[in-house]
Order: structure tokens, then C-alpha cells, then sequence
């Protein structure tokens, strides 16, 4: 699951300040980091994966 830049603009950046936008962006940051460390977990390929997957969210 690709999202494109641009479809992520239009969506929720367009028309915010800087303020909302680095809030957007701390907020993505934190999503990563945080799918990243589910990933990384030892029992990560033996719980159930959900749809969509980590992987694909990241």
C-alpha cells in the first residue's frame, strides 16, 4: 500500500500552518518508530499479522 506525496498533501497538509505541519510530521515520525520496534521485536513473525501488516504501513 503506496501512498503518493501528493495524494497525502491534498488529504491533510493542504491549507495548514507550519505549526500543524511539523505536528503532522512528529506524528508520522512517532508511527514509524513505533512500527519499526514491532518489527523488530524476536517474536514479531509469530503473533497473528494484521491486515495491513506493519510492513506495509511502513
Amino acid at each position: 500500500m503506496m501512498i503518493r506525496s501528493e495524494g497525502h498533501y491534498e488529504e491533510y497538509l493542504k491549507g495548514k500552518d507550519e505549526k500543524q505541519i511539523m505536528r503532522a510530521i512528529r506524528g508520522l515520525k512517532q508511527e514509524i518508530g513505533r512500527l519499526k520496534n514491532i518489527m523488530e521485536s524476536p517474536d514479531y513473525d509469530s503473533k497473528v499479522i494484521i491486515k495491513p501488516s506493519e510492513r506495509t504501513r511502513l
